[in-house]
């Protein structure tokens, strides 16, 4: 199964519903969110991201530092470092290939998601997900994956889906 932005939208927004007790709380479920999205990404070649889970904690520093952020900038910068990470981080494996991340995409992310953390409008917790879940999934469609095909050795670069 392909990355599912709806999905992500409809994790962050339960997050924002439940109304998570402290920061390290919200980071912690935030960052379960995102890596749950990341698991079902697949490579060109159909590889799968077997360390997704193994390295939330990536996230969980990320996301921690983002929202204890004293203003929409850094929040965004910290986050978006930290998903880079999280990316390049990353382990691939599939029945015809293996690989790793050759590009941790998210170029655009930490933009996008100041943008989205200094909009003080009164957005519904279903719209403020939304978006969150558009920046999230935008960046994480350019990460770019090398795998090496197991019959024939050959290398094969793309991107994620």
């Amino acid at each position: 199964m392909p990355l599912m932005k709806s999905s992500l939208a409809k994790d962050l927004e339960s997050i924002f519903n439940s109304k998570p007790s402290s920061t390290a709380d919200a980071a912690s479920q935030w960052a379960k969110a995102y890596a749950t999205y990341a698991a079902a990404a697949l490579s060109s070649v159909a590889s799968l991201p077997v360390t997704a889970m193994a390295t939330v904690s990536v996230l969980q520093g990320a996301f921690m530092g983002g929202l204890s952020a004293m203003s929409s900038a850094t929040a965004g910068s910290l986050i978006a470092q930290g998903v880079t990470s999280y990316w390049q981080a990353m382990t691939w494996a599939g029945p015809a290939a293996s690989g790793v991340t050759s590009f941790p995409g998210n170029a655009a992310l930490a933009g996008a998601l100041s943008s989205v953390f200094s909009d003080l409008s009164k957005k519904s917790n279903a719209e403020k997900g939304s978006d969150l879940a558009d920046a999230f999934d935008a960046g994480a469609k350019a990460v770019m994956v090398s795998d090496v095909l197991f019959a024939g050795g050959v290398t094969t670069v793309g991107p994620i889906q």
